[in-house]
C-alpha cells in the first residue's frame, strides 16, 4: 500500500492503544501505560481502511497488511523491582546457548563455583531453580516452558553476586 502507520494494540483484546504515523526517535515510549502486554505492528495500506475511526484491529477493512508484532510486557511497581539487580562482580560471567532455545539450554561458567541458577518469567516468578556445587557447566530442560522471554539468573552463593541474562524460548 501507499500509506503506512504503526499500531500499538492490547494483546488480549486487540484494542488499538495508539496509531503513531512515525516511530519517534529513540523508539516508542510506553511509560504510564500501566501493566499489561501490548503488541507493536507496522501497517501498510491502500485507500481508506477505517484507521481514523478504528478502536480495534477487527474494525479495519479493505486492503492492508500487518507486520509480525513486537510483543512488549509492561511492568509496574514491585514487578519491576523483582527483575532488577544491582549486584555485579567483575570476572563472574557465564555463556548461555543456544539462545533462542527449544528444548534445552546450556550454561558454561568461567570458573568453578557454588551457584544457584534460576529461570524467571517476565513477572518475576521463579519457574526453574537448580544448584551447581562443582563444575563449569550445566544443561537445563526448557521444553515445558511456553514460548516467550525469560531471565536466567545465576547467583554465586559464596559472594552473593548475581548475573542475569535474557533467555528466549522458541
Amino acid at each position: 500500500g501507499e500509506s503506512f502507520s504503526w499500531l500499538i494494540t492490547d494483546q488480549a483484546t486487540n484494542a488499538i492503544l495508539g496509531k503513531p504515523a512515525m516511530m519517534p526517535a529513540g523508539g516508542f515510549v510506553l511509560e504510564g501505560a500501566g501493566a499489561g502486554v501490548c503488541e507493536i505492528w507496522y501497517l501498510r495500506y491502500a485507500g481508506d481502511i477505517g484507521l481514523d475511526a478504528a478502536a480495534n484491529v477487527s474494525d479495519l477493512a479493505g486492503c492492508f497488511d500487518l507486520s509480525n508484532p513486537i510483543t512488549v510486557t509492561r511492568l509496574t511497581g514491585e514487578d519491576c523491582e523483582a527483575l532488577s539487580t544491582n549486584s555485579f562482580v567483575e570476572g563472574f560471567d557465564f555463556v548461555l546457548y543456544p539462545n533462542p532455545a527449544k528444548n534445552a539450554v546450556n550454561i558454561k561458567f568461567n570458573r568453578n563455583q557454588n551457584l544457584d541458577v534460576m529461570v524467571i518469567d517476565m513477572l518475576g516468578k521463579q519457574i526453574i531453580t537448580k544448584s551447581l556445587d562443582t563444575g563449569l557447566g550445566m544443561t537445563i530442560d526448557v521444553s515445558n516452558l511456553t514460548k516467550g522471554t525469560y531471565f536466567l539468573n545465576v547467583l554465586d552463593k559464596n559472594s552473593g553476586a548475581s548475573v542475569t541474562k535474557r533467555l528466549i524460548k522458541n
